[in-house]
């Protein structure tokens, strides 16, 4: 299925120079200096990017939309040369992990900066008056930090709440760390080491129970005194007390904008971390509809391989979380030799007889002397070489009738075929 893929990306692009880019010239003056991406544009509905053969530049990285024709133009080129693109290596862009993003919104809590060592409190001589002889910078001092005391407490139940979300964020993660591998695991109860998706869902749908904070009311009541502190210090002094008061007023403020935005920081990733508890309970729906549905298995996948002739196909099959995109697993290798089994065969080898060897031929045996003495032989047929067993070399010739192979397992049949030899 790659080198499908990889001719196709062949066919996309026209063609692309390889060579090292000589070293740019810098252009002489205060002339903008040439880029790559000056010579990029739109043709109807392909992207074209120009290079020059005599003086290239790299192309890159350039950020298209999905299923994009890319053409790279070769210009300046000389008539005597071709260009051609080199194999395409791809990588898979991944976007964040969710649930990474998720525990990561909600791993800590933003609380604000503390008021600075060289803060002169006046709070305790304020306190000692009574209100309707406390002077406006006074009485907002006490408002300043009632609030001050509001938001502190708000952070600390934001801190909970965030604590909370997190434990939703890793069951999730446990789920997906874990996951059932059949119906039996899916629909069984949960146990110390495992969660299930009924949990998971309850879980998360407690969460959003306790709906979206908001900081809306702070935010009007920060204003308010923000209105407050600008017109005294307007005014100015309205007694000596003033004097020490009205920089208080202006740090306590300062302090308590930067827990306002702490606290919205904390706001903002529980709000965050309720988006994605959303789509994972729509996710984890689409997941029970499966299991659930007649003539579904979720818990297998084919998939298939683009059929060959006479070839031998190698790829890999790798799986990755529907929601997360995570890589769950290793690239499996897989290896598919296409190649049909011939009509016509030739066999050659040593063919081993039992049957006695005994080879014929002709012996002299003596028939006495002749009249002068000399002995006289006649020749007969007999046995001149014989062994118990023989090996004799031999060629058939064979077209295969039929085959027993079998539909069985493909990657342990036995090839067992009837032939006629000759």
């Amino acid at each position: 299925m790659l080198s499908r893929l990889l001719m196709i990306g062949c066919a996309v692009a026209l063609c692309l120079f390889v060579n090292s880019p000589a070293k740019a010239q810098k252009p002489t003056g205060t002339a903008k200096e040439h880029s790559w991406a000056d010579d990029c544009k739109y043709e109807k509905d392909k992207i074209v990017c120009s290079v020059k053969e005599d003086s290239p530049q790299a192309v890159g990285p350039l950020q298209v939309p999905n299923s994009s024709l890319v053409v790279i133009r070769v210009t300046n080129k000389s008539p005597f040369d071709d260009c051609t693109l080199g194999d395409i290596k791809t990588a898979e862009i991944k976007p964040p992990d969710p649930i990474v993003t998720i525990l990561q919104l909600l791993t800590k809590g933003m609380t604000g900066a503390a008021l600075p060592s060289t803060f002169k409190d006046p709070g305790e001589s304020i306190s000692a008056k009574q209100q309707s002889k406390r002077t406006p910078a006074e009485n907002l001092y006490m408002d300043l930090k009632a609030m001050q005391k509001t938001i502190d407490d708000e952070i600390t139940n934001a801190g909970k709440l965030l604590s909370r979300n997190s434990a939703g964020a890793q069951d999730v993660d446990k789920l997906f760390s874990s996951p059932p591998r059949t119906k039996a695991d899916y629909d069984a109860p949960a146990t110390a080491n495992r969660v299930t998706v009924t949990d998971v869902k309850q879980s998360l749908n407690d969460l959003l129970a306790e709906g979206e904070p908001s900081i809306e009311s702070e935010t009007l009541h920060q204003g308010i005194l923000r209105d407050r502190l600008k017109d005294i210090l307007v005014k100015g002094p309205q007694d000596p007390t003033d004097v020490d008061t009205i920089p208080a007023d202006e740090l306590l403020f300062d302090n308590l904008s930067g827990k306002v935005v702490a606290l919205k920081a904390n706001y903002d990733s529980v709000s965050a971390a309720h988006t994605q508890f959303r789509a994972l309970l729509t996710f984890f729906d689409q997941v029970d509809a499966l299991v659930k549905a007649a003539g579904k298995n979720p818990f297998e996948k084919d998939v298939p391989i683009l059929p060959f002739v006479q070839q031998t196909a190698t790829t890999s099959v790798s799986c990755s979380n529907n929601f997360s995109k995570k890589v769950t697993s290793p690239q499996i290798p897989v290896t598919v030799m296409y190649q049909k089994d011939p009509r016509l065969s030739v066999s050659v080898g040593p063919l081993l007889s039992t049957i006695e060897k005994q080879k014929l031929g002709t012996t002299a045996i003596s028939t006495g002397v002749d009249s002068s003495g000399k002995p006289t032989f006649k020749s007969v047929f007999a046995v001149v070489d014989h062994a118990p067993v023989q090996v004799v070399p031999f060629a058939f010739l064979n077209y295969r009738l039929w085959n027993f192979s079998g539909k069985t397992n493909p990657a342990k049949r036995k090839f067992v075929s009837v032939n006629a030899s000759l």
